[in-house]
């Protein structure tokens, strides 16, 4: 299925964030250029992340839940 439409979000505290979405899929893209581990508040991002009740890193297998948060490894790229 062809992602047509993109978001980016403003570089901040090591974190680089876009999507790339139609009506019917979203998938959101997480870059940590830190070396520390960052948390990832999907409410920052609730423009595109709204409606969703779980979302799943494609990298590692790993289910996130309702709780919205996530932490992304230093140099490390998730979902």
């Amino acid at each position: 299925m062809k992602l047509s439409s993109f978001k980016q979000y403003v570089y901040n505290k090591a974190l680089y964030v876009y999507f790339r979405y139609n009506k019917k899929q979203t998938v959101m893209y997480v870059i940590n250029t830190s070396d520390k581990a960052k948390d990832i508040d999907f409410k920052k991002y609730a423009e595109r992340t709204n409606g969703f009740l779980t979302s799943s890193n494609i990298l590692l297998g790993a289910m996130v839940g309702k709780e919205r948060s996530t932490t992304v490894d230093g140099k490390n790229i998730g979902f």
